[in-house]
């Protein structure tokens, strides 16, 4: 299926044919390296190919960022200029593509693996932050749970919102708020839970209440900011012998980029 994200190449269609190639059109994968949220459709065409089947191939690619980008994304196949220009008459291969493709490769590891080792050292930063809010929360009552909330979000830039739960899903703190973070054109929009919310349906909920210890959630978009950020959530003792759940909303687009 030809041009997919212009003209009359939509949704539909590829319900329709059930192609075995989408082929993602000139005008989605143009800066494709630049624009995170050409970057996010892209992907979601992707998750989309791979559920149904077909193979992905990215028309148009003419830089190397977005040549970079295609392959950081798991796209099948590629064409454009950046490769090699048509010819009238294929004689044999082109070995100046060829070493392109090598070079190429070794670029895309290279920045993989730095990827890896930020994520890492980002997954491990906030493991400590969290570890070290509640070595603080259980040596308090539930009264004195939102002091410590405050000062932990004054101190850690990357967090944006903390709140604790009850073993039956509900907010019973205040959501305690990074607000410079949340003060955004867009933050209107959002509003964090308040004491009282029914948390319950939360997938950060039901798999500590399932029985793991820490979940850390895949990035999304967050209903309290609008920012991009993962959830944390830790089970915990008080010293009264209550347990709770603490959530802490991470922000990761600074961190982890488009690609997290």
């Amino acid at each position: 299926m030809d041009d997919v994200g212009t003209g009359h190449s939509n949704l539909e269609r590829i319900a329709r044919i059930k192609p075995d190639i989408i082929k993602i059109d000139r005008c989605l994968i143009h800066d494709l390296d630049q624009e995170r949220y050409r970057y996010i459709v892209v992907r979601s065409l992707r998750n989309l190919a791979q559920s149904i089947g077909a193979l992905v191939l990215a028309e148009g690619l003419e830089t190397e960022g977005e040549a970079l980008a295609a392959l950081d994304l798991d796209i099948n196949l590629h064409q454009g200029y950046y490769y090699a220009k048509p010819e009238e008459y294929l004689t044999g291969y082109h070995l100046g593509t060829f070493d392109k493709i090598e070079a190429l490769a070794k670029v895309f590891q290279h920045r993989r693996m730095e990827r890896f080792s930020r994520r890492h050292d980002y997954y491990d930063r906030i493991g400590a932050s969290v570890q070290n809010i509640i070595n603080q929360l259980k040596t308090v009552s539930s009264s004195g749970f939102e002091e410590i909330l405050a000062r932990a979000v004054r101190e850690d830039d990357n967090l944006e919102c903390l709140y604790i739960l009850g073993l039956d899903g509900v907010q019973i703190s205040d959501t305690v708020c990074n607000y410079i973070k949340l003060m955004r054109p867009k933050s209107q929009l959002f509003r964090p839970a308040h004491r009282g919310a029914d948390l319950s349906l939360k997938e950060y909920y039901l798999l500590i209440k399932a029985g793991l210890a820490r979940y850390v959630s895949d990035p999304y978009t967050s209903q309290a900011s609008g920012n991009l950020c993962v959830t944390v959530s830790t089970r915990f003792s008080t010293q009264e012998g209550t347990d709770y759940i603490l959530c802490a909303d991470y922000d990761c687009e600074d961190n982890l980029g488009s690609g997290c």
